[in-house]
């Protein structure tokens, strides 16, 4: 356990534990922390050298009164790990976590050996960006942190445990407004937009293996369009699974990605 002071003066809580490689590094989605990783750290730390911080604004790390894009958070887990000294690993991220490594599997692929991707937020069809977008414009104007937290509540699966839904919700709606706002802005915004028709020369532009997984209908057969890598794999979970995947299929999640990194090592 250990806190990393990072050059723009935020201050990044993290964890570091396990031995083996690749490394694995863990990032957390919105309104969550590095809790989220509870089911998979025991069996990912058993095998690999395993980081999982709480993102700026998020859990034990500070909060900054902005910088919630992407960018801002690939940019702290570039120091992170220039800081550890790791070399290249296979960064896990789930929700905006899985945006903020796709980036970086385009941006900085010189730092990854591989990508897993948990029900990535982007790819929207028209009619579902234009929903979020909604959202947005009533977030800005009332700070509703828990119309957003709703919003997300609506991904849960049909058969996630209540108190999971439970656990998810809390979390969610202790995040500071600002960061919830800057954060959804970021994912969404005209610069940084993630509906389908912008995003697709971004995501073709990704130079990494990938393991992406998907929850909603659709987007796992349209996501193996964009593949570039032919050790890359997409998994379809759509009606077995709601948003947080890691936590309703934990077990063959947590063995997918182990099996999948052991097979990019050989």
């Amino acid at each position: 356990m250990a806190f990393a002071e990072l050059s723009t003066g935020v201050r990044l809580f993290h964890t570091d534990e396990g031995g083996g490689g690749p490394p694995l590094l863990l990032v957390h989605g919105v309104g969550g922390d590095s809790s989220d990783w509870v089911f998979q750290l025991p069996a990912f730390s058993v095998r690999h050298r395993t980081i999982a911080p709480d993102l700026r604004g998020h859990g034990g790390s500070s909060t900054p009164a902005a910088g919630y894009g992407p960018g801002d958070y690939a940019d702290d887990l570039v120091e992170l790990l220039a800081r550890l000294e790791t070399g290249p690993v296979v960064a896990v991220g789930h929700s905006l976590g899985a945006v903020v490594v796709s980036n970086l599997a385009r941006e900085r692929p010189e730092l990854l050996a591989g990508a897993v991707l948990l029900d990535p937020t982007y790819g929207d069809p028209p009619e579902r960006d234009a929903a979020i977008k909604a959202l947005l414009r009533g977030f800005h104007e009332r700070g509703d942190v828990a119309g957003a937290v709703a919003a997300l509540g609506s991904r849960e699966g049909a058969d996630s445990l209540p108190w999971m839904v439970e656990w998810h919700r809390r979390r969610g709606l202790a995040t500071p407004p600002h960061v919830m706002t800057g954060t959804l802005v970021g994912l969404h915004d005209s610069a940084q937009a993630m509906n389908r028709g912008e995003v697709e020369p971004t995501l073709r532009a990704r130079r990494v293996p990938l393991l992406v997984y998907h929850a909603l209908p659709g987007l796992a057969a349209w996501e193996e369009t964009l593949q570039q890598d032919p050790r890359s794999e997409v998994h379809d979970v759509s009606g077995r699974s709601g948003h947080w995947m890691h936590h309703d299929l934990a077990d063959e999640v947590t063995e997918g990605v182990l099996t999948w990194v052991a097979e990019l090592s050989r």
